[in-house]
């Protein structure tokens, strides 16, 4: 914030007008602060290494995510990962061609805007609900319990099952209530690009509803089944996935004793109670 507001001083301009979001901030705003400093041609060539790399850091979970989906779906694939691997990529290499021509910016920002901003909320909605309500809370925390040995405070878990849905059920209807066509520099798009971007956005969150009705109609004998772990839901690793289901399995009876301790306790103090009225 300092370089930008020694920038709006040099250039005798609002900072407002200096500090602009997305990749002018990037690619226009910075570079033009770092050719003001000495040896400028250092700190631009380290600026933008930097930005090569978070964008290659980025690649690798975006696809390392891909790539373990389709694998876990598809076992058999994993034969011939390499060239899977390879097809992938050259195609979302074409895909993104797009976004290299003379309009480009505007097909990223429409895509950035659409498929990354609203779609991203929604998504994350819909996990955190299935997350702490479906798969449960309380089976989340064992989880990390399971994993990390020891259980996450009572701030988390509050945060996660009531505060984060409500919170992001509030940015969603208010994106919606206060949604306007985008613009890109100054230059709205038409009304047939505002429609491309909501496609773009249904695909990604009509998945979630569409993979749901499947799994129910699969289940459509017995539903409860579909809100339920799959029975080799654990651990890949098969020792490790013994010690898992063992762990459960002890919280299970703790908590089966548990509940029968405070109900015969509960017994005893109302039998205590009846007594002395009597």
């Amino acid at each position: 914030f300092s370089v930008l507001g020694n920038l709006a001083t040099e250039m005798n301009i609002d900072i407002s007008i200096v500090v602009k979001g997305g990749q002018g901030l990037a690619f226009t705003t910075y570079p033009e602060a770092l050719a003001r400093l000495p040896v400028p041609q250092l700190w631009s060539v380290s600026f933008f290494f930097m930005l090569f790399l978070l964008a290659i850091d980025s690649q690798f979970s975006y696809l390392e995510s891909f790539f373990t989906a389709i694998y876990d779906e598809f076992p058999l694939l994993q034969k011939r990962k390499s060239l899977i691997n390879l097809f992938f990529c050259i195609i979302l290499f074409i895909l993104g061609l797009p976004c290299v021509t003379e309009g480009g910016q505007y097909v990223f920002n429409l895509m950035d805007t659409y498929g990354g901003g609203f779609a991203g909320i929604c998504v994350a909605m819909c996990e955190i609900i299935a997350l702490m309500w479906i798969y449960g809370a309380d089976r989340f925390s064992e989880d990390l319990h399971f994993m990390l040995g020891f259980k996450p405070g009572i701030y988390w878990r509050i945060c996660w099952k009531y505060i984060s849905p409500f919170v992001l059920l509030f940015i969603v209807i208010y994106s919606m209530c206060t949604h306007k066509l985008i613009e890109y520099g100054g230059i709205p798009y038409p009304l047939w690009g505002d429609r491309i971007g909501w496609c773009l956005y249904l695909i990604s969150v009509l998945q979630i509803p569409i993979w749901a009705g499947i799994q129910l109609f699969k289940h459509r004998k017995d539903w409860k089944k579909a809100f339920k772990p799959h029975a080799d839901w654990g651990p890949a690793d098969s020792e490790i996935r013994q010690r898992y289901k063992s762990h459960f399995t002890s919280m299970q009876k703790e908590y089966v004793i548990n509940t029968i301790t405070d109900y015969n306790g509960k017994l005893e103090t109302k039998s205590a109670s009846q007594n002395t009225i009597v």
